[in-house]
């Protein structure tokens, strides 16, 4: 097509050396210079569409996604109409929206587990035995909750156990005294 072009332009220059005082092949040659700006734009376009679109790519399979969805936009800025990194930006934020969930879920995760653990500490068994049970409720593989849970239930196990050792002492003593 270039070349096309390119042998046009060639015969219009050879006509107007013949005729220099016409203005249509004069026009002509213009009218070519434009479209061969025109098509050289748009390879310029397409090749830095191109490494825009390569470049998210690797840093998406990377997960730097933040650098991916800029690369995207920008490969979005130069191609409006093109879907792919518009659909790849959402695949992004959704995955940033993952995170910033997962995220979250573990600071929420953290702090019942530190508060139950300030229970345990000050010896409040029940409450923090609900603590670990709500912490244990949010990862239900995680083995810490359950474990403090087993130590609670121990604890209390050994103070129902004392308790029914001091019924029995006293009313030991009161059917003796």
């Amino acid at each position: 097509m270039i070349k096309d072009y390119e042998k046009a332009k060639e015969q219009y220059q050879a006509a107007s050396k013949l005729k220099p005082a016409e203005s249509y092949p004069k026009e002509k040659i213009n009218s070519i210079e434009q479209i061969l700006a025109s098509i050289a734009n748009q390879k310029d376009l397409e090749t830095r569409y191109a490494t825009a679109i390569e470049k998210a790519d690797k840093l998406l399979a990377a997960k730097i996604f933040e650098g991916a969805k800029t690369e995207y936009s920008k490969a979005s800025a130069l191609k409006p109409d093109e879907q792919y990194p518009k659909d790849k930006i959402a695949e992004i934020d959704k995955a940033l929206g993952d995170v910033a969930a997962l995220k979250a879920l573990d600071d929420q995760y953290k702090a019942i587990l530190a508060d139950a653990d300030k229970l345990l500490l000050a010896k409040s068994y029940d409450p923090a035995k609900a603590g670990y049970n709500k912490a244990l409720a949010l990862r239900p593989e995680d083995a810490y909750p359950k474990t403090k849970i087993a130590e609670i239930d121990k604890a209390l196990a050994l103070i129902a156990e004392q308790q029914t050792k001091e019924e029995q002492y006293q009313t030991s003593i009161g059917k003796a005294g």
